[in-house]
């Protein structure tokens, strides 16, 4: 008996030591330019998340057996599976305000605090509670109003505030096309860092209808659409918090998640969740725009991760965005023809854009929207005259 535990044993084991040792290896950045075999390899071997989600789809039941079952090796899963990036003290940082319901945090007004990751820049927020200039509650005449959700790409971290893409790019399409007219545009920014796809709903449904804006623009970002999805449902479960929404409650329920889960099983369990999600709190937002006469806008929006791990990343999300008919706009190839994609992120661990990322992001987006009809009526109104 003891022989054939230890025959399916150990080689999982094995696997597990080997996948956690090259993870831990510290990840190059290779020159685009060179195209040999050995330098192809070597980027591919050391790329974030390798085929994480083809893997993910694969074995998702077989690691939430394994990580559930009697047997396992004890020392092993508390290395890679330990709760504590579900708990209270590792969500709060300096800049959130810890809520205790389904948001479970948010940004506290009028916030002038130094942002722990950057600290040359501040965590800097309006009498709303959104990272972003002073708005009125009530939308002004002649006003075209754009709702900004998403996590902290779009909220600007890593970069002064004022400099992230969303301002520059409001200011841009004010100047040129809505003050000639005699209109303005508002893009108010919900943005907040950490959140996920399950909080961006919860933001669209209930903070966003207030300010009456005319669109809804949904950043995606890897935080949303990837691996670690479902670390916000994760964290309501393991404190116990109501997950509010009844596509949720069945979720638990069907994925069997439980407060004493591990982290490592939690992951296991919603892997298969991931596209259902999606599609539920995509058809939420569109949806509830809807019912305020508004319309919705994805953008696919890139970090400073390799443009093949980004494309691994959004594996089936365009196809689902189209399934709901949902239109977007595609940046993610947005730093795929930089020389040196290291000079437009916060640095060699930290992906997020700095100031020059944001530019190179705004400088695509106001590109995007110009060139298509579309995107220009979402963003600008449908009374706008396309300058094309």
């Amino acid at each position: 008996m003891r022989g054939s535990v230890w025959r399916v044993t150990l080689p999982t084991v094995a696997l597990i030591v080997l996948l956690t040792g090259l993870a831990l290896l510290p990840v190059p950045v290779y020159s685009r330019a060179d195209t040999s075999v050995s330098n192809k390899l070597l980027r591919t071997l050391h790329k974030d998340e390798l085929n994480r989600e083809a893997r993910e789809r694969q074995t998702a039941g077989y690691y939430e057996g394994l990580l559930n079952e009697g047997s396992r090796v004890s020392g092993m899963n508390a290395l890679i599976t330990g709760n504590e990036r579900f708990t209270a003290e590792f969500w709060m940082r300096p800049g959130r305000r810890h809520r205790g319901d389904f948001l479970y945090w948010d940004m506290p007004p009028n916030l002038n605090a130094r942002d722990p990751d950057n600290p040359r820049f501040d965590h800097m927020t309006n009498s709303h509670g959104l990272a972003d200039q002073e708005y009125t509650i009530e939308k002004p005449p002649n006003t075209w109003r754009v709702a900004l959700l998403g996590d902290s790409i779009t909220r600007g971290q890593g970069a002064p505030f004022g400099t992230n893409y969303e301002f520059l790019l409001e200011a841009r399409l004010n100047a040129d096309l809505f003050e000639p007219a005699g209109r303005r545009l508002e893009i108010l920014n919900f943005a907040v860092g950490g959140y996920r796809i399950t909080q961006l709903v919860d933001v669209a449904l209930e903070r966003v209808p207030g300010f009456s804006p005319d669109v809804y623009v949904v950043p995606l970002s890897e935080l949303s659409v990837f691996r670690k999805w479902g670390e916000h449902l994760a964290t309501l479960v393991q404190n116990g918090i109501d997950v509010k929404y009844d596509y949720l409650r069945r979720l638990v329920r069907d994925a069997g998640l439980r407060p004493s889960d591990p982290a490592g099983t939690i992951d296991a369990k919603l892997a298969r969740f991931r596209t259902p999600t999606l599609r539920w709190a995509l058809g939420e937002i569109k949806t509830g725009a809807a019912r305020n006469d508004a319309e919705v806008v994805v953008i696919l929006l890139a970090n400073g991760n390799d443009p093949e791990t980004l494309e691994e990343q959004f594996v089936g999300v365009r196809e689902l965005l189209r399934e709901l008919d949902i239109p977007y706009i595609d940046l993610l190839d947005a730093f795929a023809d930089v020389d040196d994609p290291r000079q437009y992120r916060v640095g060699d661990e930290n992906t997020h854009p700095n100031e020059l990322g944001h530019r190179h992001l705004y400088e695509r987006l106001h590109a995007q929207i110009l060139k298509n009809r579309e995107h220009f009526a979402l963003f600008c109104g449908p009374d706008a005259k396309w300058p094309q």
